[in-house]
């Protein structure tokens, strides 16, 4: 077992939203460690069309399912069972009560599922005939989803070789996100080449987040299901605080999920306004790997959405490579923190006040009722491109059939963003080399 980290994004949220809790990352690889004692889970002698069913870095749904028709004309009767070993799923059955502590939900499953604490965690193991059993670990405390994804997924990486991985699977329950993955992988044993598949979901709600992990070929989507549906049906005593206005965006490059964005904001008693974001991103970046990051900002504003202070974090495969605080002060702007390990601080003027986005978006909702083509400027706090200044970004607005198109640009980096008629941003395009990381507003609630 590893000792467990600091979750520095889910501790400066919980921190954000004045609950004053102490959090650290719960040990997600002690969890897979109980999970694979004995072994990971079923796996097949791999034939020699499995090459073409791994699709060596493929994308989406169909990441393990890939073929050619060549390879379906050429491969045996042996090859073609093993392609349909991965490709299998099964129908719903009947749900199981579970519970713990202070939570209750159901799960499906042939018998009880069996419920064990260890810690800071509970592992609950359902039986639903698949070869091996669906392992769900349900934490105490709150875990940042890069992070905990990439823990797992790197432990399981100890003992076999992925050969594709990629994100297949993108649910909500409200404003929290359910993401799933998978992982075709090789490993020998006793001289002989075999092939698994490790799916993965995550579920990072601040208050009991869940992951849940199977390891046997085929049931890719039965298993999004089976653990999608446990997660949503928990029953417990929340403390979290409503916001003013909660947001879930869902965030795809070409068709395939890639990650999500949170953005809460919340009025404060003294008239402030703080919004709280948190987004993970979960990219192939090569055959059988992916690159997971986690951000969170929190900014604090006056009621015009002038910045008063912020904090900043970003962590890349659950590594914090960039954590900056920022406060208005009488000499300017003051920041302080680290980015690559190396001490950032300073103080800056600004030639115009440094707004946030609830700036933004209130003034981009005024724009709603107007004709005709606008442009403004606004200086705002990147320090992912420069945390000793505030960058001019320019914004084009432009009516279209009830709507609005408003392109963000700075410098030579520019978005295409899309408003409704009542000037709500819904969708959000980055252009990325040749291809286009799309944002759509997922799930709303609340009004600014």
């Amino acid at each position: 077992h590893r000792d467990p980290r600091p979750s520095c994004v889910r501790l400066a949220f919980m921190r954000a939203v004045s609950r004053g809790l102490g959090i650290v990352l719960s040990n997600v690889v002690a969890a897979f460690r109980l999970h694979s004692s004995a072994g990971l889970g079923r796996r097949v002698v791999l034939a020699g069309a499995l090459l073409a069913l791994t699709g060596c870095g493929g994308a989406g749904a169909a990441a393990a399912g890939a073929e050619s028709p060549e390879s379906e004309k050429e491969g045996s009767s042996e090859e073609v069972d093993v392609k349909a070993q991965f490709r299998r799923e099964a129908d719903p059955i009947s749900k199981q009560p579970v519970s713990a502590g202070a939570w209750s939900a159901y799960m499906e499953a042939k018998s009880p599922p069996s419920v064990v604490a260890h810690g800071k965690f509970v592992e609950v193991v359902a039986d639903l005939g698949w070869d091996s059993e669906v392992h769900c670990f349900v934490y105490e405390q709150a875990i940042d989803s890069g992070g905990a994804a990439n823990a797992m997924l790197r432990a399981a990486a100890e003992n076999v070789q992925f050969k594709a991985m990629s994100p297949y699977s993108l649910q909500k329950d409200g404003l929290v996100p359910m993401f799933g993955i998978r992982g075709v992988y090789h490993v020998e044993k006793d001289g002989v080449l075999l092939a698994g598949d490790y799916k993965l979901m995550v579920m990072p709600r601040s208050q009991l987040p869940i992951v849940c992990v199977h390891d046997a070929p085929g049931f890719a989507e039965s298993f999004m299901r089976v653990t999608a549906e446990f997660a949503k049906s928990f029953k417990y005593e929340s403390d979290e605080v409503a916001p003013m206005r909660g947001e879930l965006w869902a965030v795809t490059m070409d068709d395939m999920p890639v990650g999500f964005a949170q953005h809460s904001t919340y009025k404060m008693d003294d008239g402030k306004f703080r919004r709280v974001s948190l987004s993970a991103s979960f990219v192939p970046k090569g055959p059988g790997e992916l690159a997971f990051e986690d951000r969170v900002s929190i900014v604090t504003t006056d009621k015009d959405g002038k910045l008063l202070d912020g904090k900043y974090i970003t962590s890349e495969n659950g590594e914090t490579n960039l954590s900056v605080d920022i406060e208005r002060s009488k000499r300017g702007y003051d920041y302080v923190g680290t980015i690559q390990n190396k001490e950032v601080r300073g103080t800056f003027k600004s030639r115009r006040p440094v707004l946030g986005s609830y700036a933004l978006e209130r003034r981009i909702k005024s724009m709603s009722a107007k004709t005709k083509k606008a442009s403004f400027e606004q200086w705002e706090y990147t320090p992912g491109i420069d945390p000793a200044q505030a960058s001019k970004v320019t914004y084009e607005v432009t009516p279209q059939e009830g709507a609005m198109v408003v392109v963000a640009s700075m410098g030579q980096r520019a978005v295409i963003m899309r408003a409704d008629d009542k000037g709500v941003i819904g969708q959000v395009l980055m252009p990325i080399g040749s291809r286009t990381v799309k944002s759509d507003l997922w799930e709303s609630k609340g009004d600014l």
